[in-house]
């Protein structure tokens, strides 16, 4: 059983697709997610729809990873 959110980009990574076309597989589910109050806009899924999505789509929990930010660049600022 997931006990955690997860944001929509990590569902879609886990699933091997991008963010645009998971967008468009919840989009087929709308009815069933906005029984648990889930908009097209809200990016942090809660428990229940992260287990029920994974159900659905064939998600396996064990690679549903949480996102890292890790930038490939250093942002320096230089003053004058």
């Amino acid at each position: 059983m997931i006990l955690k959110s997860y944001y929509k980009n990590e569902l879609a990574r886990a699933a091997g697709v991008s963010t645009r076309t998971f967008c468009r597989w919840l989009k087929q589910q709308r009815e069933q997610l906005s029984q648990w109050g889930i908009t097209p806009r809200i990016q942090l899924l809660p428990p229940v729809a992260v287990q029920w999505i994974c159900a659905q789509y064939g998600i396996g929990y064990k690679t549903v990873s949480p996102c890292h930010f890790d930038f490939p660049f250093f942002v320096s600022w230089s003053v004058g």
